[in-house]
């Protein structure tokens, strides 16, 4: 279960630097606005996630069923990181941040390891 964990982080950090490089790409070349660079980003760096969290994370095969429910553990995880700074205050930039790094990983690491990469029995 730990080299589950540390592969868990060591892919979402991936995506995560996907992420910024994307948004940084398209802000600087394509067009400057936050809203746009940040959806490719996400888009991208979603990609990423599930790709590398479906092969090494968690060993499993690529499928639509694994899939689908990436996307819906994709969901809640955004989700949540929409909630939780509006929860804790929208003008608190910094807690709300670290309340989102604290708590949708471990979350997304739950849902993914019990539903989506559930092995069928």
């Amino acid at each position: 279960m730990l080299r589950k964990i540390l592969r868990f982080g060591l892919s979402g950090g991936a995506a995560t630097a996907t992420h910024l490089l994307v948004a940084w790409l398209v802000f600087t070349l394509v067009i400057q606005r936050a809203d746009v660079a940040n959806a490719a980003a996400f888009v991208v760096a979603n990609i990423v996630s599930y790709v590398l969290h479906t092969l090494w994370s968690f060993s499993s095969r690529m499928g639509a069923r694994q899939l689908v429910r990436f996307l819906g553990v994709s969901a809640v995880g955004l989700g949540l990181s929409t909630l939780i700074p509006a929860m804790v205050g929208h003008d608190r930039l910094w807690l709300g941040t670290l309340a989102v790094t604290l708590i949708v990983p471990p979350v997304t690491f739950v849902l993914h390891n019990s539903w989506t990469y559930r092995q069928e029995q």
